[in-house]
């Protein structure tokens, strides 16, 4: 079975006030994806943690969750990470 991380980011406060993009409707969308995942397939995959970078922009790695997250990567915490689109990871 997976273990997966779930990565949300937004840039800016009014990016968090946006339905389609707030963090709470990312969050919702991923837990989702896996949940459908893992209907397809029996034990696709367990969210372990959520990791979530408010107002921190893509265009360097210097953002705590996102920190946190690759070092869960490293460690074998986390075998998948999970994110709504390539931005929310780097620009």
């Amino acid at each position: 079975m997976k273990r997966v991380g779930l990565y949300i980011r937004v840039s800016t406060e009014e990016q968090a006030r946006i339905q389609d993009g707030s963090l709470v409707s990312q969050r919702l969308r991923l837990l989702e994806y896996v949940e459908g995942q893992n209907r397809r397939e029996a034990d696709w995959g367990s969210v372990v943690d959520v990791y979530c970078d408010e107002g921190k922009s893509a265009k360097n790695m210097n953002r705590p969750e996102f920190q946190r997250l690759i070092q869960d990567v490293k460690s074998g915490r986390v075998s998948l990470i999970v994110s709504t689109e390539l931005s929310r990871m780097s620009r």
